[in-house]
């Protein structure tokens, strides 16, 4: 464990702006865009106007005009340039649209340790930023060791791979691998900051983990003896960039707002088979929070749902999932008139909701994409995150209707003692829970319990 200093921030930087890109982009301008509005509207417009025009282009000129519009673009660029200098000269805006700055970084850090896992072939560490420094732990692990352990989890979830046993036997193996390569090294660099803990509940850490690594249950990291298990040691939640956890963190909840969610249930989708536990969850969400609101079946429509969102700071989504590998913006919910089309990445992604608060995506792949697309976290919890809830429950793989059911029952039952007791909501905390008493039930099948997790604050 080597302490880093005066390359901190460039120890972060790095992976900070080569990992979640098109997310940290959209999130770095939602936020800082709003804090620059407030102390100069005039530079706010024109940085909202040209960032629109380099964006999106300008339509097709005809061949004639192609050294007016290279002109035009040289100059937009060059303007762009001057913007974030006049920009970041403010007071309080230095790091607008830029790498958050080490103070900003171990600020981030004060509710628990960020770790970022770095593999290349050139060597591979796991970036430690904790309230008592950055810090980099090498790692004995290669691209192609991780890719390895990937493809090992795919086959093993894939249907009709093999007996129980086999697929069970083979992700144990890849959570052995990730506590020996991964988790126990981290942990054993944060022991004395955990030794140190004296809040209420286990220590937090946050999992920025980068290629086929993100592909992977970091959180669910352990072996079978139980002794040497993450889920046992500490609460894990995950979050693609550090300006991502900030953004979460700085929109906070509504003082003295109850939760009326909004329940979003296909038991019977068109050209899709049912999901039977879909209309248990909508009424346990509203046994517990009296005053949900349910969009059922042929209620759910991609438009009744996206006008209901901005009204329900929490909502809950129980359907099928399409996701599209080339395309990962257009992986969506299949919601009632899915065959015209689907509620997409991109669909969820522009929406702005004010102070959402809990999406609960109880459906199949919704924190995952394809291995090419890992760094960019384009997916479904990235999307709604990026919509602006503080906290995402996801999944990384295909989970049963049965098992989903009871997964929800016991995270909302803490949602709901926590509301009824006026005490803070802690998601990350409810779905550690949730997973171990899944866990406790079937012990030796990780593929019930080990898909859950949590994005966010």
């Amino acid at each position: 464990m080597c302490p880093l200093r005066g390359g901190a921030q460039r120890a972060v930087a790095m992976p900070e702006l080569g990992r979640g890109v098109l997310l940290s982009r959209e999130l770095d301008l939602r936020s800082d865009i709003g804090e620059l509005r407030d102390r100069n509207p005039s530079l706010a417009g024109e940085f909202e106007e040209l960032r629109a025009s380099l964006t999106e282009g300008r339509a097709e000129r005809p061949a004639g005009d192609a050294a007016d519009s290279r002109s035009r673009r040289r100059a937009e660029g060059e303007r762009w340039d001057e913007l974030l200098r006049e920009i970041r000269a403010l007071d309080g805006l230095a790091d607008f649209a830029g790498p958050p700055s080490p103070q900003r970084l171990l600020a981030g850090a004060a509710e628990g340790a960020v770790v970022y896992l770095n593999v290349s072939r050139f060597r591979s560490d796991a970036v430690i930023i904790a309230p008592d420094g950055i810090r980099s732990v090498p790692l004995r692990v290669t691209p192609d060791e991780a890719e390895h352990r990937h493809r090992t989890l795919d086959a093993a979830l894939a249907a009709g791979h093999g007996g129980e046993a086999e697929r069970a036997a083979a992700l144990h193996e890849v959570l052995g691998w990730l506590w020996d390569a991964l988790a126990e090294p981290v942990l054993n660099a944060l022991k004395d900051l955990h030794a140190a803990h004296r809040g209420p509940g286990l220590p937090r850490v946050w999992w920025v983990p980068t290629g086929s690594l993100a592909l992977l249950p970091v959180h669910a990291a352990g072996h079978r003896d139980g002794a040497r298990s993450l889920l046992d040691r500490v609460i894990s939640s995950y979050t693609p960039t550090m300006r991502s956890l900030a953004t979460a963190r700085t929109a906070g909840a509504v003082p003295g707002r109850r939760p009326v969610p909004l329940a979003v249930t296909m038991s019977s989708t068109p050209g899709a088979g049912p999901l039977t536990g879909a209309e248990a969850e909508a009424r346990m969400v509203r046994g517990l929070f009296p005053g949900t609101v349910r969009l059922t079946d042929a209620d759910a429509t991609r438009e009744r749902v996206l006008s209901a969102l901005p009204q329900h700071p929490w909502a809950h989504f129980a359907c099928h999932t399409a996701t599209d590998p080339d395309v990962p913006s257009r992986s969506g919910l299949l919601l009632h008139d899915h065959q015209r089309r689907l509620l997409t990445v991109e669909d969820v992604s522009r929406l702005e909701l004010g102070s959402p608060e809990l999406a609960y995506l109880s459906s199949c792949d919704t924190a995952r994409t394809a291995p090419r697309h890992a760094d960019e976290a384009i997916h479904l919890a990235s999307a709604f995150q990026l919509a602006g809830y503080r906290r995402v429950i996801a999944t990384l793989w295909r989970v049963e209707d049965e098992v989903s059911s009871v997964f929800a029952e016991n995270v909302y039952a803490e949602l709901a003692r926590a509301v009824r007791t006026g005490a803070p909501v802690d998601a990350a905390a409810a779905v550690r829970r949730a997973t171990l008493a899944v866990r406790e039930l079937c012990p030796n099948l990780p593929r019930f319990w080990a898909s859950y997790l949590h994005v966010g604050c």
